[in-house]
């Protein structure tokens, strides 16, 4: 894999990445600790954030450290959030991730640490809507805990009740299930391969 380095952090002889990483919304963090909300403009609970962050250690292997990315380094590097968020979701790019069915109309991306942050990687999104033949390209979308990533038709499970409950209860169990990793219980609604709103369920 090769990966963009102009805002990767110096570690040791190594030059550590961006990749970007999603957060509860619960996240502690330090107050010049960057971050944007995943769908901007809600009020609604549950809406996790996204940080650029480095991995000092491999984060599949579960032996690793986050670098998280504060305002300070922003200014002295003279580089805007966006330009820090876009090298870091062109280098998520470069991650493996695959999608498999998991069960009848729904699709799933599991075999990365970062697979629920390929939710803004708009190329793998759109795959999800050619591998499920969803109409006009749009897909429920869930990111319950990290490491899950779920896609489903979002004309099918508007047609079909059933679908579109199980579609959300697996959400919300998982959610409810997954502790500190966690991310959202509600279905995300993305068309063409950009997230468009966030459906709150219940």
């Amino acid at each position: 894999m090769t990966f963009e380095t102009r805002y990767a952090i110096p570690h040791g002889s190594d030059l550590l990445p961006a990749f970007p990483i999603l957060m509860p919304d619960t996240w502690q963090r330090a107050p010049t600790q960057v971050c944007v909300p995943l769908v901007k403009g809600l009020s609604l609970r549950h809406v996790p954030l996204l940080a650029p962050v480095h991995f000092i250690g491999d984060p599949n292997s579960g032996t690793f450290q986050r670098a998280y990315v504060r305002t300070e380094r922003l200014e002295a590097i003279g580089a805007s959030m966006d330009e820090y968020l876009g090298e870091a979701v062109r280098n998520l790019r470069q991650r493996r991730a695959t999608w498999t069915e998991v069960m009848p109309g729904t699709i799933a991306s599991m075999d990365d640490f970062l697979s629920a942050e390929r939710i803004v990687d708009a190329p793998f999104m759109q795959e999800a809507a050619r591998v499920l033949a969803a109409p006009g390209g749009s897909v429920l979308v869930g990111i319950p805990q990290r490491a899950h990533l779920f896609a489903t038709s979002f004309a099918r499970a508007s047609a079909d009740q059933n679908h579109l409950q199980a579609f959300c209860g697996v959400l919300a169990k998982m959610f409810a299930d997954a502790g500190p990793n966690a991310l959202t219980p509600w279905p995300i609604l993305v068309t063409e391969g950009r997230i468009v709103s966030i459906m709150e369920i219940g």
